[in-house]
């Protein structure tokens, strides 16, 4: 076989090739691993935002629906004592009706002449 016209490539060239082709690998690989950290990171902070969002977002609605529940006690109460005035009311009109009605026999038979 006659030689071919390709310079002669020493092993410390090939060693020295690999070491250059590795090195760019790696460094490849710590861009890839730096952006997929910082990427990474980013989602993590926005998680965290959502999930500090979310805790306000429960508050919120926890006040909220402590005051729902202050109104409904309130409207309650408003409503028993209602009841009670009204029954009060009742029970003064009962009363004056009896009254009323006890003293129209007794006009009734009192004619005036």
């Amino acid at each position: 076989m006659p030689p071919s016209d390709a310079p002669a490539v020493s092993k410390s060239q090939i060693r020295n090739e690999k070491r250059k082709r590795a090195r760019q690998l790696l460094s490849v690989r710590s861009i890839i691993q730096k952006n997929n950290t910082a990427r990474i990171e980013k989602e993590l902070i926005a998680l965290t935002d959502i999930s500090k969002k979310t805790e306000g977002e429960l508050a919120r609605v926890k006040i909220a629906n402590d005051r729902l529940q202050c109104l409904a006690q309130s409207a309650t109460l408003d409503a028993i004592i209602f009841k009670r005035t009204a029954d009060n009311h009742s029970a003064k009109l009962v009363e004056k009706d009896r009254i009323i009605a006890s003293l129209t026999p007794a006009a009734e038979t009192e004619s005036p002449v």
